[in-house]
């Protein structure tokens, strides 16, 4: 569904909520987050 609203926006001209430099700033923090845990510390991102 999503994959269908998605398309739909960009068919339809509209600029998406989000862009791809968020989501890959989102990424980076996920990451960090799988990094901490595993190493039991603080990470730097």
């Amino acid at each position: 569904m999503a994959k269908k609203l998605r398309i739909g926006i960009v068919g339809a001209g509209r600029t998406p909520i989000s862009c791809m430099e968020d989501a890959l700033t989102i990424q980076k923090i996920l990451d960090a987050i799988y990094r901490s845990a595993e190493a039991h510390a603080e990470v730097f991102i």
